[in-house]
């Protein structure tokens, strides 16, 4: 990998350290290898992502409930809300929200993964 890519994927996986949300998937470590390939070690989410619950009740001819699209939905946005507008009324755009960074825990939480933030121009 390129130095300067390795450096962008190292910066945006630092600030993601500092994201700490209880509807975010939390950065627990981020650190290189000898080879100088990046690593980031994430909380363990005990549940599927959006994606393969969408998938499996695609596959079986099945709609999600509106409630429990109400549900993620609701909770996806107050932690976009939550972590991404800054306290000077600016706001950081997550760029990535998507069905497979969106995790549903069998206790009902949701939580958003791969929370790093990029200024807004």
């Amino acid at each position: 990998m390129p130095e300067d890519r390795r450096w962008h994927h190292q910066g945006r996986a630092l600030r993601a350290t500092q994201v700490i949300h209880t509807s975010v998937v939390q950065v627990v470590q981020v650190g290189e290898r000898e080879d100088g390939a990046v690593f980031v070690v994430k909380e363990h989410v005990h549940g599927p992502s959006l994606r393969r619950v969408l998938g499996e009740a695609n596959k079986r001819q099945r709609r999600v409930p509106p409630w429990v699209s109400v549900h993620v939905m609701t909770r996806v946005l107050q932690a976009l809300r939550d972590v991404f507008a800054t306290p000077n009324g600016g706001f950081l755009c997550h760029g990535d929200v998507r069905p497979a960074t969106v995790f549903l825990g069998f206790d009902g939480r949701v939580k958003l993964g791969d929370c790093t933030g990029s200024p807004v121009p």
